[in-house]
């Protein structure tokens, strides 16, 4: 068997002890940086390995390191989309981590309610199962929804590439959710289902939004006509001076971020339960 440690950090203290399964646990240490809460993850790195499709030739403790690193964004990506926490590896020497034994500590049982994780989803034990369960084309891009949506609430990122990251993370799914070519219209001759379309669509199926659908159409049209213009017409945001220049523009699409992290992270749950 072998056994990896690694260390994260958060600048919210919030995450307690959790292990699942005994397949990898996170708890807390006495934090050596400044302004940063420290947690230690440990993983079986045999059974993350079973699951991933990637292979990689060379020196076996090279290879080991390479799928170290690989594990550990895996498992930071997964803790943030259960906790709403934001991580980030702790810089270490990824040759040095490996241990022999992965001890669960006595009072660790995996039941989140005991330690009190409020910023578990609730639903976070369930989706973990589904998730190693799933079948391994789709864990892929299951997985780089993950990696989408942890790189759109990184704090070290700007409103653009959070923005952009977070459309990015329900755009993956949409591959799984139709993952057939569109109908053509017989009026028009253009698809029924666009890229708009289906990301509204995905929204409006799983992510719990209890607003009424004319509500929901215009917040996600909104959301995604401004993802467009991120990406497509230069519509940048390339300074934190310009909150200045116009405050009411700025908040409110601030106020769309944050309707959009709110919304891909319970739809990534719900659709992973799925």
């Amino acid at each position: 068997m072998k056994y990896y440690q690694r260390s994260i950090l958060s600048k919210k203290s919030i995450l307690n002890n959790y292990n699942y399964k005994g397949l990898f646990q996170i708890y807390s240490v006495t934090s050596t940086v400044k302004d940063h809460f420290e947690y230690i993850v440990e993983y079986d790195f045999n059974f993350f390995k079973n699951y991933h499709l990637r292979e990689f030739n060379g020196p076996e403790d090279l290879v080991d390191a390479v799928f170290s690193q690989i594990f550990i964004n895996d498992i930071i990506h997964i803790l943030t989309i259960g906790s709403g926490l934001r991580f980030q590896l702790k810089e270490e020497t990824i040759f040095s981590n490996r241990i022999e034994k992965f001890t669960i500590p006595k009072d660790l049982t995996g039941e989140l309610d005991r330690y009190n994780c409020k910023k578990f989803d609730p639903r976070f034990e369930e989706f973990l199962h589904k998730l190693f369960s799933t079948n391994k084309p789709d864990l892929e891009i299951m997985k780089s929804s993950l990696y989408w949506y942890y790189q759109g609430n990184h704090y070290t990122m700007d409103f653009n590439l959070n923005f952009i990251s977070l459309t990015n993370s329900i755009e993956a799914l949409c591959k799984i959710e139709f993952p057939h070519s569109p109908e053509i219209c017989n009026e028009c001759s253009q698809p029924k289902y666009g890229v708009t379309s289906k990301f509204i669509k995905f929204l409006k199926k799983y992510s719990g939004d209890s607003r009424s659908k004319t509500k929901q159409n215009k917040l996600y049209s909104e959301i995604y006509k401004l993802r467009s213009e991120l990406v497509h017409n230069g519509t940048l945001f390339q300074s934190r001076l310009e909150l200045f220049i116009n405050k009411e523009d700025f908040k409110h699409k601030q106020i769309l971020l944050g309707e959009l992290s709110t919304l891909s992270r319970n739809a990534i749950i719900n659709f992973g339960l799925n």
